[in-house]
């Protein structure tokens, strides 16, 4: 059973540190950031967990010292983000790049694909 477990934990780190997020940051691809250093990340495929109207159609972010948001990327050039509390920012999608989680929590910034559209 512990075997299992061991290799379950393993199979689910891996996933983990391949996950897609964008963060940000001005930080050039390749450079290695610590998670406390990133003011606000957005998960591009974990889905909103919050109780707040449109949940379903907003993703996972996350803000230094300050918790659990949601983000949706309206149309134009922004991003807005929400608090269980309802309270909104809106930030500029140039303010983002993109990275993925690595250990220890940080982030490794990624080279952006010329010929992909920015899923924000």
């Amino acid at each position: 059973m512990s075997r299992l477990l061991a290799v379950l934990l393993c199979a689910l780190s891996g996933y983990a540190s391949a996950e897609l997020v964008y963060v940000e940051s001005s930080a050039p691809a390749g450079a290695l950031l610590d998670a406390g250093a990133v003011p606000l990340v957005l998960y591009a495929e974990r889905p909103c967990s919050l109780s707040i109207p449109n949940a379903g159609q907003m993703r996972h972010a996350e803000v230094a010292y300050g918790g659990g948001r949601c983000w949706a990327s309206l149309l134009g050039d922004s991003v807005t983000t929400k608090d269980a509390s309802g309270n909104q920012t809106t930030r500029p999608k140039a303010a983002f790049v993109p990275a993925r989680v690595v250990p220890g929590w940080r982030f490794e910034v990624l080279t952006p694909d010329p010929l992909e559209a920015p899923r924000l």
